[in-house]
């Protein structure tokens, strides 16, 4: 048996359940060395192997819960990320949706005011007189700003 394969066989044996149990080696005769928790009574040159608890490695210990920790935390950090990326599609949804109504809003008023301007410059612009209370033409001033206004209107809802 190659030399290299001996200390992972003793790690082995001291992660495995047995590892308080005691261990022996021998050579058959062959020459090939052999491990068990029982001794071989007709085997010939067993001996014990005393095997020693390695102490724990605390720096490594709190290394390895440190990058479990980092770990966790970038789990968390990703899962955050795509929270924010969802609020933030539901954001430019909403924005989106408000400016189609928006959109429709002015298209409705674009279309009102054309038609109030069209209506004031082909039959003039009738108003009620408050000291009759009866509807009557405008004329003059009054007129010409109820004109202006639908104009400066449409101007502004038909962009």
């Amino acid at each position: 048996m190659p030399h290299n394969i001996l200390p992972f066989i003793i790690a082995l044996l001291l992660t495995s359940p047995i590892a308080n149990a005691e261990i022996y080696k021998w050579k058959d005769e062959n020459g090939k060395l052999h491990y068990s928790s029982t001794p071989r009574v007709l085997a010939p040159h067993i001996e014990e192997v005393k095997l020693q608890k390695l102490p724990v490695d605390r720096a490594n210990a709190n290394r390895q819960e440190r990058l479990l920790n980092q770990k966790k935390r970038d789990i968390r950090r990703v899962e955050q990320d795509k929270q924010n990326e969802i609020r933030k599609e539901k954001h430019i949804q909403a924005e989106q949706k408000a400016m189609l109504k928006q959109e429709a809003r002015d298209k409705d008023m674009c279309e009102k005011y054309k038609q109030r301007y069209t209506k004031y410059k082909n039959n003039g612009v009738k108003g009620i007189n408050l000291a009759t209370g009866k509807k009557q033409k405008l004329k003059g001033a009054a007129a010409r700003n109820a004109i202006q206004d639908a104009k400066e209107n449409v101007e502004l809802f038909c962009k």
